[in-house]
């Protein structure tokens, strides 16, 4: 049994936590996932690309941007340990995706076919379950992420970065953080010095 492996006992647990599905549905997923790595830099989905693929980090860090066409990034949110990973806006309206997700550092993931687990909402109710919950917890991401920067000063925006993104400033670099943050590494140095 693949899923028995210690490489699918991150995901069983989280999945356990969020849906509790019958063993055999597990079963029935977790079948599909493979494992592939990202060394630091790699990119997982590309601007521009048809997104296909659902990721699960096991281990690593991974960063959704947004890139201008003169090269400028700016940081979307941050993936880490035990959360998913897919650029879902561009699967369900079947355009191109309009960022990318990079490896911040070297990054083991289980990753499958995105459209396969779609597939299994109609399956069983613990996967639509799972789907809706998914969705709901992106939404209120986007919606909180929207309050800071249109409610929010740099300050309290860094304050809220740090209680959502424990212990994950010390993995990025000062420009990763002030770019998630909409404002200079100069002015990030700014806030952390008061």
């Amino acid at each position: 049994m693949k899923s028995a492996s210690p490489t699918f006992l991150s995901i069983r647990q989280v999945l356990k936590y969020l849906v509790a599905p019958p063993e055999d549905e597990l079963e029935n997923l977790l079948k599909l996932f493979k494992t592939r790595t990202l060394e630091t830099g790699e990119y997982f989905v590309r601007s521009g690309d048809q997104s296909i693929e659902l990721g699960f980090v096991n281990s690593g860090l991974l960063r959704f941007f947004y890139q201008t066409d003169d090269g400028k990034e700016f940081n979307k949110s941050f993936i880490t340990e035990n959360q998913f990973a897919a650029a879902y806006s561009a699967f369900l309206t079947r355009l191109p995706a309009r960022f990318s997700i990079q490896a911040m550092d070297k990054s083991h993931l289980l990753t499958c076919d995105l459209a396969s687990v779609v597939n299994l909402f109609d399956q069983h109710r613990c996967w639509e379950k799972l789907g809706r919950l998914l969705a709901e917890q992106l939404y209120i991401k986007k919606e909180t992420r929207e309050a800071e920067f249109l409610l929010d000063d740099a300050e309290t925006r860094y304050l809220n970065f740090q209680t959502n993104y424990p212990g994950l400033e010390h993995r990025l670099t000062q420009y990763h953080v002030a770019s998630y943050l909409g404002i200079t590494p100069v002015m990030l140095s700014r806030i952390r010095r008061r």
